[in-house]
């Protein structure tokens, strides 16, 4: 009995240092985690830009650049990575531009970047994504925001 009574005041000491250790390592974990999210919400929204500008100028000193930032940062750049979606498109233009007018929004992705990309494509990605987007109709338009940054640079493809 006396065996288990000091195996038990052991593992009790262990216990209370481990615990201690944790509270001291608590902040810089939480902190970690919370820089391990903003790195993934940024690899996202950094590869959504880069196809988007690797299909806006085919110069290739331009893309070799882009391809050299995005290998120095680490950015692996998956199979299939040279094309975008239109809801991703449509959410890094809306982004830059909040309360982009849908005739805006259309141009600029089919004349400045070259996607191709209907009013009807526009529109079922903006109803698709109804989480993310906020379509607001003024008279004869139609204008496109973000309801919120945080959750719209959460999205994966």
């Amino acid at each position: 009995m006396t065996a288990l009574k000091g195996q038990f005041e052991q593992d009790c000491k262990a216990l209370k240092d481990i615990q201690r250790e944790q509270d001291q390592l608590r902040p810089s974990y939480n902190r970690f985690r919370e820089l391990t999210e903003q790195s993934k919400e940024r690899i996202d929204r950094v590869r959504r830009l880069l196809v988007m500008l690797w299909m806006h100028d085919p110069t290739a000193s331009f893309k070799q650049s882009l391809y050299a930032k995005a290998t120095e940062l680490g950015i692996a750049l998956p199979e299939g990575w040279e094309t975008v979606t239109v809801w991703e498109a449509v959410l890094e233009i809306v982004r830059q531009f909040p309360n982009t007018q849908l005739v805006d929004l259309l141009q600029w992705l089919e004349k400045d970047l070259g996607i191709e990309a209907s009013r009807q494509s526009v529109d079922s990605a903006l109803a698709v994504h109804s989480d993310l987007f906020h379509v607001q109709r003024v008279g004869k338009g139609k204008y496109v925001s973000l309801l919120k940054e945080d959750d719209a640079s959460t999205r994966k493809r």
